[in-house]
Order: structure tokens, then C-alpha cells, then sequence
């Protein structure tokens, strides 16, 4: 039996959607959280390794960049790399940065796709997802994707869009200490879900009332999922449209990043 795996990051639920989907086609498939799995883990063995991960800032999330400059991947290793990066307006260099990292360590990306699926920038702009629409573009993107990974075929990645380094280089430094931004509103009831959903544990409780860390990945999660609406980011999310991927429950999204591995049905 072949053993596959794949390393995800997900606010709120795009990206555990597309690493369940493709599981289900795998033999042996485990699912790790990326944000809360030591990137130690032994993928020597391994048929498939994939990493499943949002885009930030036209580039990768800090965390994700941490994990795959950290991954234990054993020299020679002889297994079919891929990465899939979900985007909401535009992908950048999210998969060449992917590749780039891996490449210093004498490996590369033998394929990786972007997929458009909803948005939740909630701090920059008000976004209407169409889900119905976003739901067909997917099922067929997936379709393309799938026998892809199953085939371990290889695509080349392409060209660079310099302007997107441009712009990733000077926003993703200042992303940390954006967690200073954050508002509890006294709508807050102190669920606690917020600092459950946060996929880096930088929301803590204290005295019934979340606090945020310095090392904020801008995922959203915590604003997007509050049932009450009662988080805002500097006065801007009023009145705004949340979002959380239709077929992941918040509950889904909790497990995973308290047991760190995500089951596939």
C-alpha cells in the first residue's frame, strides 16, 4: 500500500476542502496541519508529499514558508512534490516561491496549480462570494488537478510576475504585529472559538476575552468564524460579509488543529 501525505494550511476551510479532496483519490493519505505540526515529521517513504496552503499578500503565508524550509525531506528523496496554492483575487508567485524554497534544499515541485475559491480578505474589502459560481469553477479545477497528483505528472511551473515579489516583499514583513489591529466588541460572549480556529495559536483567553499574540498569519479565521461578529480590525469589518468554506464546519477546523491531522472519509 502506497503511502502519501499532505501538509495544510487553512483559516478558513478553502484549503482543507481541496487536501480532503485530494486524500479521498490516495492510497494511505494523511493530512497535517501545517501550522501546528512539527515540520520534523518522517515523510521518507512517502508516493506523494503535498502542501495545501492559502495566498497571502501574492505569496506564501510565513508559517507555510517556515514549515517547508523546515520539512524533514531526506536527500534523494524520490517521491512526486506538489503544492496547491487557493487564491481569491490574484495567485502572484505563491507555488515559484514554494518551489524556490524547496530547490535551495536540492529538491523541486514536480507540479503545482492554483485554485480560485472564496475570499476572505474581510479587512481589506467588502467581497461578495458567489459560492454557487465558485463551487463550479472548483469541481472543474479539481477535476483538472486530481489525475495530475494521481499520475505524478510533471508541469513546468512557468514564469515569475516580478511586480507580485515586489508587493509580497514589502507586505509580508509587517504581518506579525498586524495582530495589534484586532477589536473585541462587547458582543463577545467568550466562546473561545476564535483562539480554537486560529491555526497558529496566537489567540489566547483571559478573563473570558481573546487576546492576540505577535504572530498573527492574517488568516481571517478568527473575524470570519466569531458567530456574534463581536472581532473587528481597526473599525473595518462592519457591516461586511463573512465567509467560511460550505463544506467544512467550524468544528471541522477545530479538530484539526487540536489533533493536528484531519481524518479522511
Amino acid at each position: 500500500m502506497e503511502k502519501n501525505v499532505i501538509f495544510c494550511f487553512t483559516g478558513t476551510g478553502n484549503n482543507l476542502k481541496v487536501a480532503r479532496d485530494i486524500a479521498d483519490k490516495l492510497e494511505g493519505c494523511s493530512i497535517y496541519d501545517m501550522g501546528r505540526t512539527d515540520p520534523g515529521i518522517d515523510v521518507s517513504g512517502c508516493s506523494r508529499v503535498g502542501f495545501v496552503f492559502p495566498v497571502y499578500f501574492l505569496g506564501l503565508p510565513l508559517k507555510v514558508a517556515e514549515f517547508i524550509e523546515g520539512l524533514n525531506i531526506p536527500e534523494g528523496f524520490p517521491g512526486f512534490l506538489y503544492c496547491i496554492a487557493s487564491y481569491g483575487n490574484i495567485h502572484g508567485n505563491t507555488v515559484k516561491q514554494a518551489d524556490a524554497i524547496l530547490q535551495k534544499r536540492g529538491h523541486k515541485l514536480s507540479y503545482a496549480a492554483n485554485v480560485k475559491m472564496g475570499d476572505n480578505a474581510i479587512t481589506f474589502y467588502n467581497r461578495n462570494n458567489d459560492i454557487e459560481q465558485l463551487t463550479k469553477l472548483y469541481i472543474r479545477k479539481i477535476g483538472s488537478i486530481l489525475p495530475m497528483i494521481l499520475g505524478k505528472e510533471t508541469v513546468p511551473l512557468g514564469m515569475k510576475f516580478r511586480p507580485a515579489d515586489l508587493y509580497y516583499s514589502r507586505m509580508i514583513p509587517r504581518v506579525p504585529a498586524r495582530g495589534e489591529g484586532y477589536q473585541v466588541l462587547a458582543a463577545c460572549t467568550g466562546c473561545g472559538v476564535c483562539a480554537k480556529v486560529c491555526p497558529v495559536d496566537n489567540i489566547g483567553m483571559k478573563d473570558g476575552k481573546p487576546e492576540f499574540g505577535r504572530h498573527c498569519e492574517q488568516c481571517m479565521a478568527c473575524i470570519q468564524l466569531c458567530a456574534q461578529k463581536a472581532i473587528d480590525y481597526r473599525g473595518k469589518c462592519a457591516g461586511r460579509n463573512r465567509y467560511k468554506h460550505p463544506d467544512i464546519s467550524i468544528s471541522d477546523l477545530i479538530k484539526f488543529h487540536s489533533t493536528h491531522e484531519a481524518a479522511v472519509e
